[in-house]
């Protein structure tokens, strides 16, 4: 009875097939050619697919959306290098001081000073006394307030750590989701956020890698670092490798099965690094 190939053996084939000869000669390089390669990959990955199905007990099934190294995947429009790592990095709690920025906001609305506001607050920001938390992020976000933010302590230094260690660091955003459906308030704050990337050149994030998104599992990337419980909690249910600052509002995740924490803030940026690494 004909039996289907094991992966290990689809691979061994695979590399019995590839030329002795150099890169040059053998045009690895040219779309011919890789596009057998993704051919390859298509195949073996089918395979384990059938495999896990059928030889594996539940829960045991190949988990190849661990691997952080994606050579042999196209680019998409997410990624503009296959080779490098992608590391998206939310803009607000994670690159951005936003907590401070909204209770300077907030504080001015009330009448008081910034420090009789609590920095230790939940995301309904009950500590504040707000009665309508939505809406008051909303009204901040369309103000020339929430362009003005400092960065987190230690942004700049972990930014510029991750990319020399080879990552492409994209800034991930769902600003414009936050304001409701009227398209002027969502350009109103795509540009704002767009400028206060801008003024930080320090950072080397350009237009290029501003995303605007809702879903943060939509996105091609390949390590996470996230700040709101809910976005974290869908990037663990789809095995997403995500990584948290530990701050007061997303308290609740940091032993959440399936999370790293950089315990230390940015300081610990390392760690992600030697985890996720090529």
């Amino acid at each position: 009875m004909n039996t289907a190939p094991t992966p290990a053996a689809l691979i061994a084939s695979a590399m019995r097939r590839r030329p002795s000869r150099s890169p040059e000669a053998s045009g690895i390089g040219s779309p011919s050619r890789q596009r057998q390669q993704y051919r390859i990959v298509d195949q073996i990955q089918e395979l384990l697919g059938r495999g896990a199905s059928r030889d594996r007990p539940v829960g045991m099934e190949p988990r190849l959306e661990s691997l952080h190294c994606r050579h042999m995947t196209p680019p998409s429009s997410a990624s503009s290098n296959s080779s490098s790592p992608t590391v998206a990095l939310t803009m607000d709690g994670v690159i951005a001081n936003w907590v401070k920025g909204l209770r300077a906001h907030v504080a001015a609305r009330h009448g008081v000073a910034d420090r009789q506001l609590a920095l230790n607050v939940s995301w309904d920001l009950s500590e504040w006394g707000v009665d309508d938390p939505a809406g008051t992020i909303r009204d901040f976000l369309l103000s020339p307030m929430s362009g003005r933010l400092k960065l987190v302590e230690g942004a700049e230094a972990g930014v510029a750590r991750l990319q020399s260690a080879g990552f492409r660091v994209v800034a991930v955003t769902r600003r414009d989701h936050m304001v409701g459906d009227n398209p002027d308030d969502q350009d109103t704050t795509r540009h704002i956020a767009r400028q206060w990337f801008a003024g930080q050149p320090q950072l080397g994030i350009g237009d290029d890698e501003i995303v605007f998104t809702e879903d943060p599992v939509g996105l091609d990337a390949d390590v996470w670092v996230d700040d709101a419980p809910r976005r974290v909690r869908r990037l663990v249910e789809a095995e997403k490798p995500v990584w948290v600052l530990p701050q007061p509002w997303n308290r609740s995740m940091v032993q959440h099965p399936g999370v790293h924490v950089l315990f230390d803030g940015w300081s610990s940026v390392d760690d992600l690094i030697a985890t996720h690494s090529c």
